[in-house]
């Protein structure tokens, strides 16, 4: 008989589990949560979200599962996959705070005009598709760590001050140095790259950007003279080198 008791309450302590309300997992979340969650619906474990605000990012028709592990290391994660907004796609995510988050797995995709503010040149305006596959994440403190996966631009485009330029499809391959904590993104060259660009960007960790790599000479003129102010030396066979750096962090 004891035995058929104890059963029935630890059924009866996971039903409620499983069943506990939404407004459980609002509660889950650390108070300075980066996110700003409007109509969730569903239990503590899965649901649907209207909308969430995330450091400038509107994402709307969500559907979520809360990891019940997070939640046992201290923090709110789950997976997440958006149908609406600023990006759509599918990731997993771990909130420590508002200064600490990582995010893994990731395939989105996203307009090109929504990172034009983390260009670092001003009067940039950017258009085409950016997508992402098996992307990786970790910000600490603000400031990305750590860096994996691959990033793409379909029909690339930039206008800067009025002046329109097409340059074709990008990847870009990212890695992570974990003693170093240097991260670097490989550009790969393909043939609707239309400026043949290749080379390497590096992100340190105080926040410094650089881009280090050449194009081909035989590209358009209007590119070419453009690009030729981040000249890096003197052409050689029939490439130039180019260079710029700036701190974005």
């Amino acid at each position: 008989m004891k035995k058929k008791i104890v059963i029935l309450i630890s059924f009866f302590i996971i039903l409620v589990i499983i069943f506990a309300p939404v407004k459980l997992a609002e509660n889950l979340m650390p108070e300075n949560s980066p996110l700003v969650i409007s109509g969730m619906r569903g239990s503590v474990w899965s649901g649907e979200i209207d909308s969430i605000e995330i450091k400038d990012w509107q994402l709307q028709d969500i559907d979520y599962e809360i990891s019940f592990i997070s939640l046992v290391t201290g923090k709110f994660g789950g997976t997440g996959e958006v149908h609406q907004g600023d990006l759509k796609g599918d990731f997993f995510f771990e909130i420590e705070d508002s200064k600490n988050i990582e995010i893994s797995d990731v395939n989105i995709e996203t307009s090109a005009i929504n990172l034009e503010k983390y260009i670092p040149f001003p009067g940039i305006e950017l258009t085409g598709k950016i997508s992402t596959r098996d992307f990786n994440a970790h910000i600490n403190d603000n400031k990305p760590v750590y860096l994996s996966g691959v990033t793409r631009w379909d029909n690339a485009n930039v206008d800067l001050n009025g002046q329109k330029w097409s340059l074709g499809d990008f990847d870009i391959y990212w890695n992570t140095d974990v003693d170093t904590k240097i991260i670097t993104g490989t550009i790969s060259k393909n043939k609707k790259n239309k400026i043949d660009i290749d080379g390497k960007i590096t992100l340190t960790q105080n926040g410094t950007l650089e881009f280090k790599g050449s194009i081909s000479q035989s590209i358009d003129k209007t590119i070419y003279t453009a690009l030729s102010l981040f000249a890096n030396g003197r052409p050689s066979n029939g490439r130039l080198p180019i260079k710029f750096k700036k701190k974005i962090l």
